[in-house]
């Protein structure tokens, strides 16, 4: 039995640590926000009395760009809980707190990013299609689609979690691969329509992230490939 099926048998419902660690998060992101007040609060009070105020535009693009960071976060500490990696550190409970409260709080920034697009100007879309992929004609439909399905998969990948016990741990590990589905429809989401990706910093925050996990993920697939070859080839006597 492999790290992430022990994992999967430690019990359903969300540890008291998933909810301490959004705590401190949060006020950590209050502190930080009140900290830099002064310098970002001229450029708001400026967009909104502008003729095209531009303040839903900045907070969607800056909530997209955590929403991401959470999923990428996430899913490099899934990849490290399915490895020998986290049991060598012997921080396996505490990883899965944290995996499971950066899916929490990604997903939230995810639906932040979505809800506050409704009210910028530019693109005015409207709740139906904030929330059902494609409908957005406004703005390259294809890539939205693609970020509004990946945040459905993170969601169904959390409840599933949840939702352990009942479901089995083989039905759970088969619906939590969908998570690199997941991360893989986010990842090209952001390339293809965020508005910063041309930059030099978006450039690298995407691709090296993208890199890291495509490394660990075949690293995880080749252990298990050689694991298996060992199980299946006769040993001499």
């Amino acid at each position: 039995m492999d790290n992430f099926t022990g994992l999967s048998q430690q019990g359903s419902k969300p540890p008291r640590g998933v909810w301490i660690f959004i705590i401190i998060i949060g006020m950590v992101g209050v502190f930080l926000v009140l900290l830099s007040f002064p310098l970002w609060a001229p450029g708001i009070i400026t967009s909104i009395n502008s003729p095209e105020p531009k303040m839903f535009w900045y907070l969607s693009r800056a909530t997209a760009i955590l929403s991401y960071a959470a999923l990428w976060l996430s899913t490099f500490m899934g990849l490290v809980l399915s490895t020998r990696l986290a049991a060598q550190l012997r921080k396996v409970r505490t990883i899965s707190n944290f995996h499971q409260a950066l899916s929490v709080l990604g997903i939230v920034m995810a639906a932040a990013h979505g809800l506050l697009l409704i009210g910028d100007h530019y693109l005015a879309p409207n709740i139906l299609q904030i929330l059902v992929p494609f409908t957005m004609q406004s703005y390259r439909p294809l890539w939205v689609g693609l970020g509004q399905i990946s945040i459905y998969i993170w969601g169904i990948v959390l409840i599933s979690t949840l939702i352990q016990r009942r479901i089995g741990s083989k039905l759970w590990r088969g619906i939590h691969y969908l998570g690199f589905l997941a991360f893989a429809f986010g990842l090209v989401h952001g390339i293809t329509s965020g508005t910063d990706s041309g930059t030099d910093w978006a450039f690298y925050y995407y691709w090296v992230t993208g890199g890291i996990i495509l490394f660990l993920l075949t690293f995880r697939i080749l252990s298990a490939i050689f694991q298996l070859n060992r199980k299946t080839t006769p040993q001499n006597a």
